[in-house]
């Protein structure tokens, strides 16, 4: 894999917050600054869904490709058929093979936490394995 991302936010159909991560960062970070970076990369997911873009039109991908764009980083987005939301924050380029990677990656660990046995529906999902798989994929 080569270009990793530096942040990545996962949210349901409302846009509530379900898992958010940045790189370097042992705890899931809730400080003003991290959680507009989430948000407008959100907005800027359903403005893409509602144009017709990846899952929201009759395109069969997930990928939405860049949704958000700051002068040091690019904000890529993935949404699927249940209204998970998945932002994912890169310093640089990155392939769109790796993106489509990493978004997948995410996609299937964050849908292994959200219907265990033990997750808490409505909640934000606290899932060692969840943050391990994360983590994996975050750059150091």
């Amino acid at each position: 894999m080569g270009a990793r991302p530096t942040f990545v936010a996962v949210a349901n159909r409302e846009n509530t917050l379900k898992f958010m991560r940045r790189s370097g960062s042992s705890v899931v970070e809730d400080d003003g600054a991290t959680l507009r970076r989430a948000h407008a990369a959100l907005d800027a997911i359903d403005a893409a869904v509602a144009r017709g873009c990846g899952s929201g039109g009759a395109s069969t991908t997930r990928y939405l490709g860049e949704c958000h764009k700051t002068h040091e980083t690019t904000t890529l987005g993935y949404a699927n058929a249940t209204g998970t939301k998945i932002a994912l924050e890169y310093e640089g380029d990155v392939r769109v093979e790796d993106a489509v990677e990493t978004f997948d990656a995410i996609a299937e660990a964050y849908a292994r936490a959200a219907s265990g046995a033990f997750a808490d529906v409505g909640e934000r999902i606290d899932s060692d394995a969840l943050r391990r798989a994360v983590d994996a994929l975050l750059a150091s």
